[in-house]
């Protein structure tokens, strides 16, 4: 019984949920699974018996009715996952083929193991199997962290920063140093989604979140993303292309972990192309926030990341608020005359002293005197959610009131540039 103490079987809601999930990911249609399903079982699938059928699964689906154990069956076997995988919605895995694949493998728990199949001359490690998919997909989809955080270990997968030329954002990739046979290019590439190193640094980086690993999300450069490297405030408006933040949200909001909030919560420093040193906070910690509200995840943890917000916002707002009412005032001291024209050049100093301002919604970075020595560039974290509770709604406020003044010198600034 050891070997199963570590299996806790899920609600039937979760099952079913699960259950729903694993359907829609390998049929297009859900009425396909349930003629499968006929078919295994010898009945018709006419219009009928599918509709039947339908209605009984809408409810397991649904966590109204549990699996019986000779759904369990047919279903696994349609499905292709064990029961072990199914009534732990993901949570635990057991092979479901008795000779060693690439499946097998990313269940192995064995460092022996894989240690001995990634030094095999054929490099099995980079040939996916007849499902399209090789042994870093498997770990990936178990969830075998041990793994994949040996891979990180060994060297197998590794963090790089690819500069960009031309509008200075890098390029933020986890990388393999495993070397291919070359036998007349005979050896399979990695599957598209090992291939697209960006979104292998997304997974490992969601995976360790989801085990508390701050060591592997510092590797990966957790907090960052490519923008935050901009050597100026012209953007190349490159972020989407390599932007997986929704990813990442979910996992920081679900993770639970006080370890992990307080690292994505924390302000670090960046270093650009000019060796000039910023101090960012992780670009995406109000989407974060506003998912732990909508879900009432962890109210303690909420509050903490709101005053992080509150303290980064305001200290980057006074910042540059000193800067650009000191230079106006000392540009205007000495104005005296007719006032039309005094006037008029006070437009004008004070279009200048906000000449090296930026702020952009879109990406919610600002930037003063960036490629001076004592510029600042940085990002300033809105909050969309609204709490029901009133302290944690007043720290929302705070933080918003900080956003909005960002907003309102933005907005000057383009009214200034209008009268020109």
């Amino acid at each position: 019984m050891k070997k199963y103490m570590n299996i806790r079987e899920e609600s039937n809601k979760k099952i079913g949920v699960y259950l729903g999930k694993l359907i829609d990911d390998k049929f297009s249609k859900r009425n396909n699974f349930y003629r499968e399903y006929l078919r295994h079982e010898g009945l018709s699938t006419d219009a009928e018996e599918v509709r039947k059928l339908a209605n009984r699964f809408s409810q397991i689906i649904k966590g109204d009715k549990s699996l019986q154990v000779h759904d369990l069956l047919i279903v696994t076997d349609i499905l292709g996952v064990s029961c072990e995988e199914l009534l732990t919605c993901g949570k635990a895995y057991k092979p479901i083929k008795n000779h060693v694949t690439n499946y097998d493998i990313a269940f192995s728990k064995d460092p022996k193991v894989w240690q001995k199949y990634m030094s095999r001359e054929d490099n099995l490690f980079l040939n996916y199997d007849e499902y399209n998919k090789s042994v870093i997909d498997y770990a990936f989809e178990f969830k075998n962290y041990g793994f994949i955080h040996w891979l990180v270990e060994k060297g197998y997968i590794y963090f790089t920063e690819e500069k960009q030329p031309g509008y200075g954002l890098p390029l933020f990739k986890a990388e393999t140093k495993v070397e291919r046979r070359n036998f007349m290019q005979k050896d399979n590439l990695f599957p598209l989604e090992i291939e697209e190193n960006e979104q292998l640094r997304g997974k490992l980086i969601a995976l360790a979140i989801e085990h508390g690993d701050i060591s592997v999300m510092e590797e990966m450069k957790g907090r960052e993303t490519p923008l935050v490297h901009e050597v100026s405030h012209f953007s190349a408006h490159q972020e989407e292309r390599f932007d997986g933040s929704e990813q990442l949200v979910k996992s920081i909001a679900c993770s639970n972990s006080d370890s992990v909030y307080k690292y994505f919560a924390q302000e670090y420093d960046v270093e650009n192309h000019w060796g000039k040193t910023y101090t960012f906070i992780y670009p995406h910690l109000g989407d974060v926030i506003d998912v732990m509200i909508e879900e009432n995840i962890n109210e303690d943890a909420v509050r903490m990341m709101v005053r992080n917000v509150i303290k980064h916002n305001k200290e980057a707002y006074e910042w540059v608020k000193g800067r650009i009412e000191s230079d106006y005032a000392e540009r205007i001291k000495d104005l005296h005359g007719d006032p039309k024209y005094v006037d008029m050049l006070k437009k004008d100093y004070r279009m200048r002293s906000m000449s090296d301002f930026t702020f952009r919604p879109d990406t919610n970075m600002f930037s003063y005197g960036v490629g001076s020595e004592d510029g600042m560039r940085t990002v300033i974290i809105p909050i969309s959610g609204s709490s029901t509770n009133p302290v944690v709604q007043n720290l929302i406020d705070e933080a918003m009131g900080y956003y909005n003044k960002f907003t309102e010198y933005a907005n000057e600034q383009k009214e200034l540039w209008n009268l020109v």
